[in-house]
């Protein structure tokens, strides 16, 4: 099974305005444009190879610091991550939805560790305003 991250980024924090969006992102609820493979972004944003490497980063980062992750196999955990242009963790928040208990190992994940890997130019802009990524473990 292919390791799925779903990446929402809310157009209304990005864009500065009211636009509106089409589509869904995958299993995050939050509207998008998708672009498939699980990456989903709202109208008018780019992603590119590294974005999208940068976020599978974080994704094993959070995943190499679970607890008892194949307990919680194919289950899924909304958070959204702000993080300094160096990558210094500001706030991780658990949004709707989501296993509970994977949620729990998540967030306690994220409180073990205070620094995500150095961010892209853009990856950073995002990381500042706020980036929902769903977590599923495998």
């Amino acid at each position: 099974m292919k390791r799925i991250i779903a990446v929402t980024f809310l157009a209304l924090l990005l864009s500065g305005c009211a636009g509106s969006s089409v589509g869904m992102g995958a299993g995050s609820g939050f509207p998008g444009f998708g672009l498939g493979a699980g990456i989903s972004l709202p109208i008018g944003s780019n992603s590119n190879k590294a974005d999208e490497a940068y976020i599978k980063n974080i994704e094993r980062l959070v995943k190499s610091h679970a607890k008892n992750i194949n307990s919680y196999k194919g289950r899924i955990c909304t958070v959204s991550v702000t993080a300094s242009p160096d990558g210094l963790l500001m706030d991780v928040k658990r949004m709707e939805g989501g296993d509970e208990k994977w949620c729990d190992a998540v967030m306690n994940s994220f409180y073990s560790f205070n620094r995500l890997p150095q961010p892209s130019e853009t990856m950073a802009l995002r990381l500042k305003q706020g980036l929902v990524i769903d977590l599923i473990a495998d």
